[in-house]
């Protein structure tokens, strides 16, 4: 064998494995088949400690380790089928010849022993081309349904009520089909009964969460009402606060019922796309599987919609109302900066002012000093009145204007020394 000149892809593997990770399982067109669906316990390392535990369950009881996420093996005179998915793991039995219990040990049950049971359903094939006459009166006429499949060479009926082993009973005249056709639609049956269980779960968490939610819609409803009646930065900040709790609440309820909800549509559309492939044909006195599932699903899905759809309104209106606090707590602080600016500003001002009048205040102080000394030294120096007078007069202009050269050289040195030290 000639191996290929490039490395393999780390996913190549997976993606192969992955198109053959459900394969069918050939069933007679007699007998009962029985599915379990437990929900692995809560924990990132669910789905690992699930497989290490089956694989020991596999070694103690002397049989092949399983290699991928579905086993299939041969115990206590039954074939069974072993699969991990993403939250459960089922369990699948047939028993070879008259079956002797519900709940047979030493296949596997023992494995599953920290998980919790979901769904339990089994499929009794009959070989005939129609479910047998007698059989109808053993459903729920209530939720009765009936239906030809596969172009009318196969029939199905079930009324979705557990027995009293708490298995769900689907009854499957498949005579006229072939091996292969047999174990697709028997494989289907059991799928619908596990997605349709499992599509179901998210309706819990919408009716326990909705009083929470209902609580927190009011809160930013009634908070929104009175944003605008706020008038100060305090109360702007106080509201942004209470908005900053409800918004945490509203992420831990998202992050409550997110994967529910996720898990609940995708189970849903799988759901959907199932009942699609039976292709069924009304019998006319009962209703489809397709439509007694959807009258009943639907809602519970629209309801499971509605409320993602009202928490993310919730989420919203919450960023809207705190972006918008922000914008006005940063407008009013942009205003309250602006206006202590604009007092710095006229503070500045007015001091110019002043110093200003000082200036001249004391240019005449300095000057009027000056000239009574002058006064004093021309009338020492025997000048008479008129004279000294008329000398003083004309010094005076002198005198005012070399005093506030001065005084403005002083103020400059001042300056220009300040502007050195800083």
């Amino acid at each position: 064998m000639t191996s290929a000149p490039f490395a393999d892809h780390p996913a190549r593997r997976l993606v192969a494995d992955e198109v053959h990770a459900r394969p069918i399982v050939f069933v007679p067109a007699k007998g009962r088949v029985r599915r379990i669906a437990v929900s692995l316990p809560e924990g990132p390392d669910a789905a690992s400690r699930a497989m290490a535990r089956f694989a020991q369950w596999c070694r103690d009881a002397g049989l092949p380790v399983p290699t991928g996420r579905q086993h299939s093996y041969e115990a206590m005179g039954c074939s069974v089928t072993w699969e991990l998915h993403t939250e459960f793991v089922t369990l699948s039995w047939l028993a070879a010849g008259p079956e002797r219990a519900a709940w047979p040990e030493g296949i596997g049950l023992e494995a599953l022993a920290d998980c919790t049971l979901l769904v339990a359903t089994r499929v009794d094939l009959v070989d005939a081309l129609e479910v047998p006459e007698k059989l109808i009166p053993t459903f729920n006429l209530g939720s009765l349904c009936v239906s030809w499949i596969e172009a009318r060479t196969g029939q199905i009926a079930s009324d979705f009520k557990p027995d009293d082993d708490g298995f769900t009973r689907f009854e499957f005249a498949c005579g006229a089909l072939s091996t292969v056709r047999r174990a697709v639609l028997v494989r289907r049956l059991l799928e619908i009964e596990t997605y349709r269980t499992y599509a179901l779960l998210g309706l819990a968490p919408a009716r326990e969460r909705g009083p929470e939610l209902a609580r927190l819609e009011d809160e930013v409803a009634r908070t929104l009402e009175a944003m605008s009646e706020v008038d100060t930065v305090e109360e702007a900040r106080e509201t942004l606060d209470l908005l900053h709790k409800m918004s945490v609440a509203a992420g831990r309820l998202g992050e409550a019922t997110g994967f529910r909800f996720a898990a609940t549509f995708a189970y849903a559309d799988v759901l959907m796309d199932r009942l699609g492939r039976l292709d069924e044909e009304s019998v006319g006195y009962a209703s489809t599987l397709r439509r007694f599932l959807r009258n009943r699903i639907d809602p519970a899905i629209a309801t499971c919609r509605a409320f993602e759809k009202r928490q993310e309104a919730l989420a919203g209106k919450i960023d809207s109302a705190i972006r918008l606090l922000n914008t006005r707590i940063g407008l009013d602080v942009e205003l309250q900066s602006r206006a202590l600016l604009e007092g710095i500003s006229e503070t500045g001002r007015s001091q110019y002012r002043l110093q200003k009048t000082v200036e001249g205040l004391s240019t005449i102080a300095i000057s009027y000093y000056a000239i009574g000394i002058m006064s004093y030294v021309l009338g020492g120096a025997g000048l008479d009145t008129p004279t000294k007078q008329w000398t003083l007069a004309l010094l005076v202009p002198a005198v005012l204007l070399l005093v506030w050269l001065a005084l403005r050289r002083i103020q400059h040195r001042h300056g220009a020394g300040g502007t050195k030290l800083s």
